[in-house]
């Protein structure tokens, strides 16, 4: 049986998380090994263990959970992504990262760090399935 993951990006603006998406990510058990440790292999050092839904997501990523059931909660924060975004572009060529997440409007990862254009703040919030 695969694994596979479900994802939810979140941003807030005026101090309050909105649902931003909810790309379809491919089953690619290193990115899995380096966003939470789940199906590690070939030396991956995940960026944190996971640590559960943060309490203030949205009505949206809420559902979904609720419905889904889940394994292997957790979420990255805005430099746990950028951390992500490196890894991604790095072994894999530029760009990798916005193939597999999609462009997330005015976020600038690079030269920005812990800013963004119009957001105060965005985080990935997953689960994955089957482990």
């Amino acid at each position: 049986m695969g694994t596979d993951i479900t994802l939810h990006i979140e941003v807030k603006r005026f101090g309050k998380w909105h649902h931003y998406s909810c790309p379809y990510i491919i089953r690619w058990y290193d990115l899995f090994a380096k966003m939470a440790g789940v199906r590690a292999a070939n030396g991956v050092k995940p960026i944190k263990l996971p640590v559960g839904i943060p309490e203030d997501i949205t009505v949206i990523t809420q559902v979904d959970w609720m419905e889904d059931n889940g394994q292997a909660a957790s979420w990255l924060n805005w430099h746990e992504i950028c951390e992500l975004k490196k890894w991604v572009d790095k072994d894999n060529g530029a760009n990798r990262f916005e193939d597999i997440f999609g462009q997330i409007l005015w976020c600038d990862f690079d030269d920005r760090p812990g800013i963004t254009y119009y957001f105060e703040d965005v985080r990935f919030v997953f689960w994955f399935d089957g482990r």
